[in-house]
């Protein structure tokens, strides 16, 4: 369902996938990570499950890009993991490296707040 060190899952070509950011503003950090159902990733990070989103409760889903396959969602995911400086993760950055996948990232249509765990 999320990040896969190993390699690309068996699903079905079908099945679309999602390379995303979240943002925590106490923390001035993001995270990024990629998965095929992302409802319920975000409710795993919510949740506390995931060691370093669990560090806080503001995230933020700052950006999110369907991509056709595991394959290319893991390449965005680790494209954008390289690009280490904080300036690099601005929109012209994700604007740039989805142009190379599919065209040009759709603007996330607001920025949503996970809900706090209990």
């Amino acid at each position: 369902m999320g990040s896969n060190p190993i390699g690309p899952t068996n699903l079905p070509p079908s099945v679309m996938w999602t390379t995303y950011i979240l943002y925590s503003p106490s923390l001035d950090r993001h995270y990024v990570g990629q998965t095929s159902d992302l409802g319920s990733r975000l409710r795993h990070h919510a949740s506390g499950s995931t060691e370093f989103t669990a560090q806080t409760t503001d995230w933020l889903l700052v950006f999110a890009e369907e991509l056709p396959d595991q394959v290319h969602a893991m390449r965005l995911e680790q494209q954008i993991k390289r690009a280490k400086s904080r300036a690099s993760t601005t929109r012209q950055t994700y604007i740039g490296l989805t142009d190379d996948m599919r065209g040009p990232a759709q603007e996330p249509q607001r920025r949503r707040q996970l809900p706090y765990r209990k």
